[in-house]
């Protein structure tokens, strides 16, 4: 993956496999190197609206995140900046618990 990046009044934008992406620059690297980890609603910006999604999720678990393509998202689990699983909330009579299906081990 080649990347070359520009960086323009406050924002980032890094061309990776000929495609530009932006952010603000605050954003784009934290100078720490912990690990960050997000469980995104379905629907959320990260994914949906996109042809291509191959900067955050693996084509192969596209199906998953999007059953049979009829735009309906389900809720994702993102660790630094990619889509690695799915989640969902168990309701039982007095708590939420959250369920996990990761891509991978």
């Amino acid at each position: 993956m080649q990347q070359r990046e520009i960086r323009q009044r406050g924002l980032v934008s890094p061309h990776l496999d000929g495609q530009s992406y932006h952010y603000a620059e605050t954003t784009a690297a934290s100078g720490d190197d912990q690990t960050c980890a997000f469980l995104l609603p379905p629907f959320d910006e990260l994914l949906v609206a996109y042809r291509d999604r191959s900067a955050s999720l693996d084509g192969a678990y596209n199906n998953l995140i999007v059953p049979g393509g009829n735009g309906i998202f389900n809720p994702i689990v993102v660790i630094d900046g990619r889509v690695v699983g799915m989640w969902k909330p168990v309701l039982k009579a007095d708590r939420v618990l959250l369920s996990f299906s990761p891509f991978q081990p």
